[in-house]
Order: structure tokens, then C-alpha cells, then sequence
């Protein structure tokens, strides 16, 4: 997601990302949080991430029952199969 929105940013915007994310995160301000969020969001980065992640949830729907194919029906194959779900949908 960062590497999209360094890409898609101009160079004032492309600068302030670097200063914010050069610091240690104690010497990250709020409002300065809010900004970057804010330019990813400007700049469809939230949502180019959310794509890609839906493209690599459809591959690994697609790998687990290849790795996982001598694996016993259960709650423990249910838990891994729910992962996937979970990585993507959680809200952070």
C-alpha cells in the first residue's frame, strides 16, 4: 500500500511521507497520522490494497486444499480455512 501511494503521490506529498515514516513512531504526531491516511485514501491506495488482498484470498482459497489435502476434516481444518477470511475482513 506504501509503495502504491509513493508511486502515486507528487513530490511535496512523496517528501512528507518520507519525513513521517523516517521517524520512530513516538515522534509520529496524530495529525500527522490523520494526513497520511488520509493521502492513501485520496490516492486509492486503501483500495488497491483491499484489491490485491482479494486476489491473494482467491489463491489461497485455491491452495488450501492442495496443501492441506491430507488433512483431516475438523475444526482444525475449519480454523485454517477461516484465516484467510480473517486477514482480509478485519477491521484495523
Amino acid at each position: 500500500m506504501l509503495s502504491h501511494a509513493f508511486h502515486r503521490a507528487g513530490p511535496a506529498d512523496r517528501t512528507r511521507l518520507e519525513d513521517f515514516f523516517s521517524r520512530p513512531p513516538e515522534r509520529r504526531l496524530e495529525r500527522e497520522m490523520l494526513g497520511v491516511y488520509e493521502l492513501l485514501q485520496a490516492g486509492g491506495s486503501i483500495e488497491w490494497a483491499r484489491e490485491a488482498a482479494s486476489k491473494l484470498i482467491g489463491a489461497a482459497y485455491k491452495e488450501i486444499p492442495v496443501a492441506f489435502a491430507d488433512a483431516r476434516e475438523g475444526p482444525d481444518l475449519d480454523f485454517v480455512r477461516s484465516l484467510a477470511d480473517y486477514v482480509v475482513q478485519r477491521d484495523v
